[in-house]
């Protein structure tokens, strides 16, 4: 399987963006460039939520998050952002739309990544 940093992935996601949309229950505008489409709660209370810019409708990141599995009343995520826009807050916004149409802040995953490290340290941990 491919990386996140594999833009063949992305290439993937956009044409799956721009030809199969899912159905789109909250739509967010975010800092006048990235839109949010937030997803139904499907399973569990789990939801997926997608970032698309806002001119143009680059596919550049999403999360798919739920109850977290060993911290009850927090949310974890699986966050991906496209290579090309880390570091721009795709990743907090994703996160902060999901802990508020969930109703529970997000924690991390008890075992992630260096870059997800240093962005729990930049985000705060409940």
């Amino acid at each position: 399987m491919s990386s996140a940093n594999d833009l063949e992935r992305w290439q993937w996601r956009q044409e799956g963006w721009d030809t199969a949309r899912p159905d789109i229950e909250h739509v967010r505008d975010v800092g006048g460039w990235l839109t949010l489409h937030a997803e139904a709660q499907c399973r569990e209370g789990t939801r997926q939520i997608h970032a698309v810019m806002r001119d143009g409708g680059l596919y550049v990141g999403e999360v798919f998050a739920g109850p977290h599995p060993t911290r009850e009343g927090f949310l974890e995520g699986a966050p991906e952002v496209h290579p090309r826009f880390r570091r721009r807050g795709v990743c907090r916004a994703l996160y902060d739309l999901a802990a508020e149409l969930g109703g529970a802040p997000m924690a991390p995953a008890e075992r992630h990544s260096a870059d997800a490290a240093a962005f729990w340290a930049r985000y705060g941990t409940a």
